[in-house]
């Protein structure tokens, strides 16, 4: 009971659906203490974890090794290797299959998915000798190490482009070149055109067909091209010609329920006839002294998001408007410097995608191998 807090706080972890992002754990949010432990069932270093109540499982399957002794809660099962199987192996193997595994997965009280015990205990697993199991789950943590270490070289790069970016967009950083010159204090009014558009998701026979950049676009990449395979829709000659994007724009989300998804930027880089704004999107067009890519960093920075959702308006769902998009006071440098900041940012963003594609690339492999040594 979390009423009781002696129970809470301890040296023993408790394991909960939101600590099962891994196959290994990386610590778990809620320990319990001694005391606490008496109250649950323990689970010996070497069980595997596996998820059975949850929306999750609509998914996913989460299974976690448990490299210590751990307590769960009633959304989990444990599962004890017997004598002769190797847990790591049983882990791996069981991930082999979480698809069909999945298949058994059914509704419970309240739309929630529920995995039967007994479902799950009747998967047949294939059992080589106890050191063919732990030769290829040797094999496997090997391909696991190698992705951990991309990921974390992954993390520091970011870190540092973080950092990088606030100093570079703050006007902070007097060295390799950069701040020298005193930035300008401007309406965004000043130096671009602000357009809303009025196309929607709607498809009319009436109006020529084209592909709309809406706001599930701009959430999943910060970089718009027409090969993403954006949503279609339909609009007239007059909101095309409108509301059609070119290169170097920068498009941002005018409207959320959450303030904090109010002006998330997204740069067009590539353009075709037929491409056009979303209603939920507002475009910012740079003037001549502006640049589109360095106003997309300039909006990625949390207090600049944070400015724009504080002038947004509304009680349950919030909104920009034109005026309050076009008289946002923001600072800028002049032109060379901010495409000369766009272009480290750009570099720094280039590396850590470098890094996504190989940590992509050996997960990948790391399935193949993994379907080939446990099925």
């Amino acid at each position: 009971s979390k009423a009781i807090p002696e129970y809470w706080g301890g040296p023993i972890p408790w394991v909960t659906v939101r600590d099962m992002t891994a196959m290994r754990f990386s610590g778990t949010s809620k320990t319990i203490t001694e005391l606490g432990a008496k109250r649950v069932t323990m689970t010996p270093k070497g069980s595997v974890l596996v998820l059975v109540r949850g929306m999750g499982l609509f998914k996913d399957l989460p299974v976690v090794l448990c490299d210590e002794a751990v307590a769960f809660n009633q959304d989990i099962k444990s599962l004890v290797p017997r004598k002769g199987v190797d847990g790591e192996f049983l882990a791996f193997a069981l991930i082999s299959r979480k698809h069909t595994i999945l298949r058994h997965v059914d509704t419970a009280g309240h739309g929630t998915g529920r995995l039967d015990t007994e479902l799950l205990k009747s998967i047949q697993l294939p059992l080589p000798p106890l050191s063919e199991q732990r030769r290829i789950a040797t094999i496997l943590r090997t391909w696991d190490e190698a992705i951990d270490k991309l990921g974390r070289l992954r993390m520091a790069k970011s870190r540092r482009r973080r950092g990088v970016m606030r100093a570079l967009l703050t006007a902070k950083l007097r060295v390799l070149g950069f701040g020298h010159r005193p930035w300008r204090v401007v309406r965004l009014g000043e130096i671009a055109e602000v357009i809303v558009s009025s196309v929607d998701k709607k498809t009319k026979s009436s109006e020529r067909p084209v592909r709309l950049c809406n706001y599930t676009d701009v959430y999943a990449c910060h970089t718009i091209r027409p090969r993403m395979g954006l949503m279609k829709a339909s609009a007239t000659s007059t909101e095309i010609e409108k509301c059609r994007l070119r290169v170097g724009d920068v498009v941002i989300t005018k409207d959320s329920e959450d303030p904090n998804d109010i002006a998330v930027p997204a740069v067009v880089e590539e353009t075709a006839p037929d491409l056009v704004c979303g209603y939920h999107l507002a475009i910012i067009r740079p003037g001549p002294a502006a640049d589109g890519p360095f106003l997309k960093y300039y909006f990625d920075l949390p207090g600049t998001r944070a400015y724009f959702a504080s002038r947004a308006n509304g009680a349950t769902r919030f909104g920009l408007t034109v005026g309050s998009i076009e008289g946002a006071v923001i600072r800028i440098p002049e032109l060379a410097e901010q495409r000369r900041i766009a272009e480290v940012l750009r570099t720094c963003d280039e590396a850590i995608a470098t890094i996504s594609r190989q940590i992509d690339s050996v997960a990948g492999q790391k399935r193949g191998l993994q379907q080939k040594l446990t099925l």
